[in-house]
């Protein structure tokens, strides 16, 4: 006599059987990964996971995190993910601040200058194009 009946004993045949079409289709035996949710359903907003959003409009990294915070703030945690975003998003203008800094000096130290200033003859050749550095980080808290 077996120890399960006939509809556990189909159950574990038919899991079995999809654990290794999965491994065979896809090399794990979960399946592809976005047939399975691990934690909530805020990921998946407007029929789309995020992840798949954020390689289709080809996202960097810190873009991905604060789109995730913002989608996801009413069903999750919050305003404490606002604060995620708002926190990803401050980093972010800050490496590019630098990125901007980092450019216009580049651009502005001229060749035939010495000790990296740049020579009279470059700074006026180049005024006109110069852009202005970027001013301090906002921060409204």
């Amino acid at each position: 006599m077996s120890l399960m009946s006939g509809e556990d004993s189909d159950t574990l045949f038919s899991r079995w059987l999809r654990v290794i079409s999965n491994l065979i289709l896809w090399g794990c035996p979960m399946g592809p990964a976005n047939e399975r949710q691990v934690g909530g359903t805020h990921y998946k907003v407007g029929g789309e996971e995020h992840w798949d959003r954020v390689h289709r409009l080809q996202l960097d990294y810190f873009q991905g995190q604060v789109t995730k915070y913002v989608e996801r703030w009413k069903l999750k945690n919050g305003i404490q993910d606002l604060h995620k975003a708002r926190h990803f998003l401050d980093k972010y203008i800050e490496l590019e601040e630098k990125k901007v800094a980092a450019q216009v000096a580049e651009r502005d130290v001229g060749v035939e200058g010495s000790g990296g200033a740049p020579s009279r003859e470059v700074y006026e050749r180049t005024k006109g194009d110069r852009s202005p550095l970027p001013t301090a980080p906002f921060k409204p808290y």
